[in-house]
């Protein structure tokens, strides 16, 4: 069921049934941050995998190096605004990043890949 979409204004919600939850609400949040990114960061690509139905994730990456992937994170009990998970893999492992705000995400991966 792998689904891949290059360019956040070509990405499309995929019909997945409503227990899978919010898939319109977790692409436009994937949308938003790809789109601020590839603005801010033009060598950098933003591309949409949905790998099962209820998950879809995007991949970073510079020049055909995979440099992170991006997840929207559900909200927390008593704290129910969602956020993001960003993974980065450099040469020394993954590191792992929960943030809210866009700007904090994108300089996040600009400060790992210069």
């Amino acid at each position: 069921m792998t689904t891949f979409a290059d360019h956040p204004d070509a990405w499309h919600c995929p019909g997945w049934h409503p227990d899978h939850g919010d898939a319109a609400a977790e692409l436009e949040m994937l949308r938003a941050f790809s789109l601020r990114l590839i603005r801010r960061a033009p060598r950098l690509h933003a591309r949409l995998d949905i790998f099962e139905p209820g998950y879809m994730k995007v991949d970073i990456t510079r020049g055909g190096r995979k440099l992170g992937e991006l997840y929207t994170s559900p909200g927390c009990v008593g704290d129910p605004v969602p956020g993001y998970r960003l993974y980065l893999f450099g040469d020394h492992g993954e590191s792992e990043h929960e943030f809210r705000e866009i700007d904090e995400g994108v300089g996040l991966i600009e400060s790992f890949d210069p």
